[in-house]
């Protein structure tokens, strides 16, 4: 039997109910549905050492939102705010042009100037941070929500939770993956860049984690309620998800 992998810093790593069933390098992981296990006790973030000035926090975030099969779109907000601790205020948002019919998952690359994001009706797309210059990059059957890039790979990963698989893909549209199979209802997935990805499954209230070829994938955390959005903080490894609860 495969040794289990070690414990992360920072959350303790619960045993799953089985060795997961690993397939040989180059094809899809399969992996049990899990047993339940014991809820982690997180320890509190420390507070900053350098307490944050008021434009620190002067920041724009993109959202999607609609309804599904009945049109969406892509927002952009401004936030200020004057304190870390404080109250936070958002400009009224801005619709950015794109035309999709259910925009779900969406990651920003600041760096390159674009944003990749999944609509359920089986296609990734990449634009400018205007919605200007729209390019299909995939199109299958499936219905892809969360969506991830991987900047040391420079690979885009996502979930479909109609296919029940984790996707791996090249930012030109080449080269697409399934990595993880056999998760129902596979709805995120945040990479920990240089390490490890973990995925979520509000269906199983479970968050996984695997390496970046799909390989060594297993239980992570159970027993979190409807599991959907998940972050990784890439500094300190920790992570973040949000319920429907």
């Amino acid at each position: 039997p495969r040794a289990p992998s070690p414990e992360p810093s920072i959350l303790p790593l619960p045993a799953p109910s089985a060795t997961p069933s690993i397939a040989p390098s180059g094809a899809p992981s399969t992996i049990p549905s899990p047993a339940p296990s014991v809820f982690p006790s997180i320890p509190p973030s420390p507070e900053p050492t350098i307490r944050p000035t008021a434009d620190m926090y002067e920041r724009q975030f993109y959202m999607t939102a609609g309804t599904q099969g009945q049109g969406s779109a892509v927002m952009r907000y401004k936030v200020r705010s004057n304190d870390i601790y404080g109250e936070s205020t958002a400009d009224e948002g801005h619709e950015i042009p794109v035309d999709t019919v259910s925009a779900m998952g969406l990651h920003v690359r600041p760096d390159a100037g674009v944003m990749y994001f999944a609509d359920q009706e089986s296609r990734i797309f990449e634009t400018d941070l205007a919605g200007r210059n729209v390019t299909t990059l995939f199109e299958y059957s499936g219905s892809p929500s969360g969506i991830d890039y991987d900047s040391d790979t420079k690979k885009l990963y996502w979930a479909d939770y109609e296919q029940d698989t984790i996707y791996r893909g090249d930012v030109n549209g080449a080269n697409q993956v399934a990595l993880i199979t056999g998760i129902e209802d596979v709805f995120d997935v945040k990479i920990h860049s240089g390490h490890r990805f973990f995925f979520s499954s509000p269906k199983l209230n479970a968050i996984y984690v695997a390496d970046l070829d799909g390989g060594n994938a297993e239980l992570f955390i159970r027993g979190v309620s409807s599991t959907r959005g998940i972050a990784v903080h890439a500094n300190s490894g920790r992570i973040f998800w949000q319920t429907t609860r």
